[in-house]
């Protein structure tokens, strides 16, 4: 796993758990049918499934990883 896709895995799980980041994967996955790193990489993608998820709150979380 790529730095920043560790990075946002370990803030998520510190702060909502390992449920909600195993629901993130799953979702990027089942909408893309690609891994969390590819999503990062492609961060619209990332973004969107955050968006969709946490609401606002999604430029919470990426500006304490980012």
């Amino acid at each position: 796993m790529t730095g920043t896709a560790k990075a946002f895995q370990e803030e998520i799980e510190y702060s909502m758990g390992m449920k909600t980041w195993d629901k993130i994967v799953k979702k990027i996955h089942e909408r893309y049918n690609i891994t969390i790193e590819e999503s990062i990489t492609d961060f619209p993608k990332f973004h969107t499934v955050l968006r969709e998820m946490f609401g606002n709150s999604a430029d919470k979380i990426e500006k304490r990883v980012l």
